[in-house]
């Protein structure tokens, strides 16, 4: 019996060594868990001519949003290890939602394998033009100065994060004010209806540029090549940065070989001039990382995030 078992895994090492050998040899699905359009979107469709030629292959990208980014994560953790199904990773599905729910049906670390990280976005703070601070120096001091706290907008749970991440270093409590998202969030700091506000960096770099809004800081470590000018929180407060990534993971369970074939297609592909004028239109800085510098970052995040959550007030749901 224990010469049957023997035989039997040595004929499926022998088969997934063949497999990983020939990958791929049919279409590979990459499941974006967001909508067509998205950040996330954007970061993923300008490398598929590259990687089409790359894997000698088609790869078709399969739009599942819902339940923040929980329906597309399922579904590729359900999916065969092969590495025909992989999964657009981004921080708000790893990180923020295993700091989020007390029953998440998919384990970020456990159940998945990374591949290698593909674009980084951080937060950014903005004021209007006429704000009395210009920069995070003045900005804590004007808010210590005040009689209450400053209003503060936001609108998502990571620019909610970032305003948790400048009030623990600073020691500036602010009166937060959500929002739906950063579209109508800017409308309204234009408008004068808010004065000061955290956006992504995607998102407020247009009216940076075209000077509607001042950028006090981003929440990065290093400074945007889109905004140079402007500096990263870290430069202040020492350690200080939050940034969201996205990046590609597969099933646990993909064989070495096969994912070592999908990190090496990306490498080869994310610094050509093609995608970086596509990155440069969306104000997506690449940021290529090995399957096991992803690994470390999300393991990492996840507690660093969590901290942070527990600051702002978000519990668990």
């Amino acid at each position: 019996m224990r010469q049957h078992v023997t035989v039997a895994l040595a004929l499926l090492t022998i088969a997934w060594a063949a497999q990983a050998q020939t990958f791929p040899t049919r279409p590979i699905t990459v499941v974006v868990p967001q909508q067509a359009g998205s950040f996330s979107d954007n970061v993923i469709r300008p490398l598929l001519p590259g990687l089409q030629e790359q894997l000698n292959q088609t790869v078709i990208i399969d739009n599942k949003a819902g339940a923040n980014g929980i329906i597309g994560a399922e579904a590729v953790m359900r999916a065969k290890p092969d590495g025909y199904t992989v999964l657009l990773a981004a921080s708000s599905v790893f990180v923020t939602n295993a700091n989020l729910y007390k029953k998440l049906s998919y384990d970020p670390v456990k159940d998945f394998r990374s591949v290698a990280s593909l674009g980084r976005v951080s937060m950014m703070y903005v004021t209007r033009p006429d704000f009395p601070a210009k920069s995070v120096e003045e900005l804590v001091a004007y808010a210590k100065a005040q009689d209450k706290p400053l209003d503060i907008a936001y609108g998502s749970s990571t620019a909610q994060l970032a305003i948790a991440l400048i009030g623990s270093v600073s020691g500036v409590k602010f009166n937060t004010i959500p929002y739906k998202g950063s579209p109508q969030l800017m409308t309204d700091l234009l408008g004068g209806t808010v004065q000061l506000g955290v956006v992504d960096a995607a998102s407020g770099t247009p009216y940076v540029k075209s000077g509607k809004v001042r950028a006090l800081a981003t929440t990065d470590t290093m400074r945007s090549p889109f905004l140079p000018e402007v500096p990263g929180l870290a430069e202040r407060y020492p350690g200080a940065s939050l940034v969201s990534w996205n990046g590609l993971v597969v099933p646990a369970g993909t064989p070495d070989d096969v994912v070592q074939r999908l990190y090496e297609a990306v490498r080869k592909v994310i610094d050509t001039p093609e995608v970086a004028a596509r990155y440069n239109a969306a104000s997506v800085t690449p940021s290529l990382s090995t399957p096991a510098e992803l690994d470390k970052t999300i393991r990492e995040d996840i507690v660093r995030w969590g901290a942070l959550m527990r600051t702002a007030g978000i519990e668990k749901e």
